[in-house]
């Protein structure tokens, strides 16, 4: 009975111990932070996380350390350091929403500095952190697309776009990756939306008419393609794929036609059909 008691004992003086070490460690950590003796305070702020990983004060000052020393790069234009001090930044702070900027301004650097490995694992990061933020949601999106994941850049897409249907570039890009993924029912959706809030935007309409074809939904294709046609009857652009379309149905004589008005509208024809013509010389 003696020998437990006496563990007991051993083990709360060890704890209490503990903890009058950590306070003295952050009375100095926090001195070295006010001296802004930056890299001090990080020293002895990791050796209290190490005893004690989820000691919030001490993750804060240690956030907050490295993020003057990257703020410091930055104006020293020490680009490589600036972007290894904010990553540290966002990997410390308790903080969500610090956290979330912190991961957003780590990514962004590495973006620059090419390091798009990074850039991308700080993207969702900073969406982990904080994930109602537009901000950090539409760069995410962005980042991954541009990396080429556009499976995991769907999600961040489509909630920016739920969140603001205003937002027509993120429908856009969602609509034509969901083509690319041949998921052409969620394209047409989203390119529908889209013309409901803006009916004669010519890119949705074609993405649209697209995605109805590909359904064999060929009505709806037809009925894009003359809406967009009624509203800009010199777009040669628009004139030349509503005939690819006939063609591809096997309607060969309207699409020679249609392909013929498409050839007078360019720039070019147009302009011969105005030159005035030069008196012959006798």
């Amino acid at each position: 009975m003696r020998v437990k008691t006496t563990t007991k004992l051993f083990a709360l003086s060890l704890v209490l111990l503990t903890a009058c070490e950590s306070v003295d460690h952050m009375r100095e950590a926090q001195m070295a932070f006010e001296r802004a003796e930056y890299e001090e305070t990080i020293e002895v702020t990791a050796d209290v996380i190490e005893d004690n990983e989820s000691h919030r004060e001490a993750r804060e000052l240690k956030a907050a350390a490295h993020r003057k020393l990257a703020l410091s790069a930055v104006e020293s234009e020490n680009f490589e350091l600036a972007l290894e001090h904010f990553v540290e930044a966002a990997r410390a702070e308790p903080s969500r929403t610090r956290r979330g900027q912190d991961g957003l301004r780590a990514s962004r650097e590495a973006q620059d500095l090419g390091n798009q490995e990074l850039a991308v694992e700080m993207a969702k990061l900073a969406v982990d952190a904080d994930p109602s933020s537009m901000e950090i949601r539409v760069h995410a999106a962005k980042t991954l697309d541009n990396a080429g994941d556009a499976t995991s850049a769907i999600p961040h897409y489509l909630w920016a776009w739920e969140v603001d249907r205003k937002e027509l570039t993120m429908g856009l890009r969602l609509g034509a990756l969901y083509a690319q993924n041949e998921a052409w029912s969620d394209s047409r959706a989203i390119y529908t939306r889209i013309l409901e809030i803006s009916p004669e935007h010519v890119q949705a309409g074609l993405g649209k008419a697209e995605a109805c074809e590909k359904l064999r939904e060929l009505e709806c294709a037809e009925a894009q393609y003359r809406q967009l046609i009624e509203a800009f009857p010199e777009n040669a652009l628009l004139l030349f794929r509503y005939a690819d379309f006939l063609d591809r149905e096997g309607r060969t004589e309207r699409a020679a036609e249609i392909r013929a008005k498409a050839q007078g509208e360019l720039p070019a024809t147009r302009e011969r059909k105005l030159r005035p013509l030069k008196p012959s010389k006798r």
